[in-house]
């Protein structure tokens, strides 16, 4: 049984654990927090949805970065970025974070 268990609303695409974080990247979850039985969501809300999925994972739209504790799950911090990152394409080397984006650009946090 896990020690704990959050829906983030975020696709992950590249996922880097450290001592005490978890860091994930990805774009968001467009249709993952949206209640389906309700008169809202209907088949032209789940056309508008998908759309707005595809322009995101083709890399047309923006990515998020999530760092959640370890222990207990919470959220430590979240940033958007301008791109999804590629799958894998995350690492920590020398205390650095280096994302790779969908539109081809490296980037490095400290």
């Amino acid at each position: 049984m896990p020690d704990w268990k959050h829906r983030i609303g975020l696709i992950a695409r590249a996922l880097v654990v450290t001592e005490n974080e978890i860091i994930v990247a990805g774009p968001p979850d467009t249709i993952a927090n949206e209640p389906l039985n309700t008169p809202e969501f209907n088949q032209e809300r789940v056309i508008q949805k998908m759309q707005a999925k595809h322009e995101i994972h083709s890399g047309k739209k923006h990515g998020l970065l999530m760092v959640f504790s370890r222990k207990d799950g919470s959220l430590f911090s979240q940033q958007t970025l301008p791109s999804p990152r590629v799958f894998n394409g995350m690492i920590i080397s020398h205390e650095r974070l280096i994302l790779s984006s969908a539109q081809g650009k490296l980037t490095c946090y400290k």
